[in-house]
């Protein structure tokens, strides 16, 4: 057994190295030379987020369920399937929660290895698999979909011991992890596989399941076996893991849109298989539909894993960027980042952070906004774009952001400032989203997929000075050329390709202080700022200035200005008073203080 890791340089250069399974986990047991990801561990251990650290495209990724080679035009392809999945197990673990969870893993038979991952705060469990028949796909489109399943199935397994959770993502062939760090790894070279039950005859049939201590060839048996017979032969069926429900079509028009197997569903087929002879119910039809024995399938996955390696080599992100009239210089690079941040959100990249930046069209109405944003998303993925969302609906919201693919913010300046700096604030950074499903009996959680675009008729949007840094404004000068055909499966091929091969995608310091900066301009200035600036400005040491906490500050406003400041605004004050660029401040006993004095007018009068 092979793993590959794959790091690229800072000219963006693939580099592929390959080691056996115990040489990988030699190699884990101490760090680099250059001491990689101890400085890496340093950064998050003051509060910093990983995607913020500037070396992290050059750390080597990974990828433990495939052996990989690298073709002449950089492309990787499978050399041999390993029969392994990873499940993470994250959350900003504590070092004996680490042990813990590496100690439960050891308890199961299929767990191959065990360690802490890159951060420090996670553990990767490598977990053996094969098939019913103990053997291992072949080809790369089976060894894809072997995995999916697998993962499933190892989750639901691992679940029930771990004591924390296992985070719900997809695992695909080229599904990798951060090299991870652990002087004591747990390793057991001589897992025992864990079987997958598979219902597509490519891979491995599903064998018929005894009943308990009934006869297979019973009147029960026999007329289990011709309903799945006879809905098998007429109908394809699939469950959509995205939205939760069984989808099927007939195997005579196998053009026809795939449909819900919803209740109408459920009561048309029973009826065509007591037509056909068979003493069937519609709970025996649900039963099936609703059952395990339904192979799983992702929308996004398959659509977005199948383009890797088409891309044609044409930025067609900066084609589409071009249509854009917009006279900010960065706009073409911040619009490449998002949409890679964006497909590798709908990829289920991110375990630890989600997408978190939000692109915010600014112009008159008229000029394509919300048009552009549509198109974004291929005609055939229209499910996955929602602009119509609430935003007081939390549990609809929630459940959005683990279906769709782009949710457009549409009309953004009608959200109030309590929204936008309590609750989408914190909703844009989730990694992933607990909710209950209709019926459900516990709050599950699901990936999340979902990044965020917006639209606006006016530029002064931002309420929260200190969240600014997750909306880049962007004032368009004229209409959005929407007349160019954009060819989506080139499009998204350069992302998915962009995202494979380690580009960043993700803003870094440098990044995030820039877009700080440009947003000054859109923030929001409520009266309270307006009468501190009119009455009081910044005081550098050696001049005669006083420091004043923030409720002393606010209360002299108030004085002067009287019932136009409310009460209650002292915390929004403050928000502002904290982000002002070139205010002196301090942390005392009595809270932060400022030093100021008073404005040439205010000192004359």
């Amino acid at each position: 057994m092979t793993f590959s890791l794959i790091r690229t340089d800072k000219n963006n250069t693939i580099h592929l190295s390959l080691k056996t399974a115990e040489a990988f986990i030699q190699r884990i047991q101490t760090d680099t030379q250059a001491h990689d990801i101890t400085r890496l561990r340093e950064h998050l251990s003051r509060g910093n987020e990983l995607r913020y650290y500037a070396p992290l495209g050059q750390l080597p990724q990974v990828y433990p369920s495939a052996e990989l080679t690298k073709e002449k035009n950089g492309a990787l392809r499978m050399v041999a399937f390993n029969g392994l999945v990873s499940l993470h197990v994250g959350g900003q673990l504590q070092a004996d929660e680490i042990e813990a969870v590496k100690a439960a893993a050891q308890s199961l038979p299929m767990t191959f290895a065990a360690f802490a991952g890159g951060d420090g705060q996670s553990v990767e469990i490598l977990v053996k698999v094969c098939t019913m028949n103990g053997t291992l796909p072949q080809d790369k489109e089976d060894a894809d979909a072997f995995c999916h399943a697998a993962y499933s199935r190892a989750c639901a397994v691992y679940s029930a011991v771990l004591p924390k959770d296992v985070d719900s993502q997809s695992w695909t062939l080229m599904s990798h992890f951060l090299m991870p760090l652990d002087p004591a790894p747990y390793y057991n070279a001589d897992a025992v596989p864990l079987r997958i039950p598979l219902s597509s005859p490519a891979l491995s049939p599903v064998p018929p399941l005894p009943t308990l201590n009934v006869p297979t060839d019973s009147p029960l048996a026999a007329a289990t076996r011709q309903l799945i017979d006879f809905l098998d032969a007429h109908y394809a069926f699939r469950h959509n893991t995205i939205m939760g429900y069984t989808e099927y079509r007939s195997r005579s028009a196998s053009e026809e849109d795939w449909k819900p197997c919803d209740e109408n569903a459920v009561n048309g087929l029973t009826i065509e298989t007591r037509l056909a002879g068979l003493n069937t119910r519609d709970k025996d039809v649900r039963r099936y539909v609703n059952s395990d024995r339904i192979p799983p399938y992702n929308p996004l996955a398959e659509y977005l894993g199948g383009l890797y390696g088409k891309w044609d080599g044409q930025d067609h992100i900066g084609l589409l960027a071009g249509t854009v009239p917009c006279d900010v210089p960065q706009f073409p690079r911040w619009f490449r980042m998002w949409f890679i941040y964006m497909v590798a959100q709908g990829m289920g990249r991110l375990r630890t952070y989600g997408n978190s930046t939000v692109l915010l069209l600014v112009s008159p109405q008229g000029d394509n906004k919300s048009t552009f944003c549509r198109r974004l998303v291929p005609d055939h993925l229209q499910w996955a774009y929602c602009d119509n969302l609430l935003l007081s609906e939390k549990k609809q919201v929630l459940q959005a952001m683990h279906q769709f693919l782009l949710i457009n913010l549409d009309e953004f300046n009608q959200i109030s400032p309590g929204i936008q700096e309590g609750f989408l604030k914190n909703l844009v950074q989730l990694p992933s989203v607990k909710i209950k499903r209709p019926y459900g009996r516990h709050v599950e959680v699901f990936p999340r997929r979902a990044s965020f675009i917006g639209t606006a008729n006016e530029p002064n949007l931002l309420s929260d000075p200190t969240g600014s840094r997750r909306f880049i404004i962007l004032p368009l000068k004229g209409s959005i050329d929407v007349s160019y055909r954009i060819n989506y499966d080139q499009l998204y091929a350069q992302a998915v390709t962009a995202v494979l091969n380690h580009e960043r995608y993700w803003f870094d310091e440098t990044d995030v202080h820039e877009i700080i900066a440009y947003n000054r301009q859109y923030i929001q200035t409520p009266p309270a700022v307006q009468f501190f600036r009119e009455h009081f400005e910044p005081a550098s040491e050696g001049e005669d200035g006083v420091w004043m906490t923030t409720t002393a500050l606010y209360e002299q406003l108030r004085h002067w200005a009287g019932s136009t400041l409310p009460a209650n605004g002292i915390i929004r004050f403050g928000r502002y008073l904290n982000a002002m660029p070139n205010l002196p401040r301090r942390h005392t006993s009595n809270g932060s203080e400022y030093f100021v004095k008073k404005t040439i007018s205010q000192r004359k009068d």
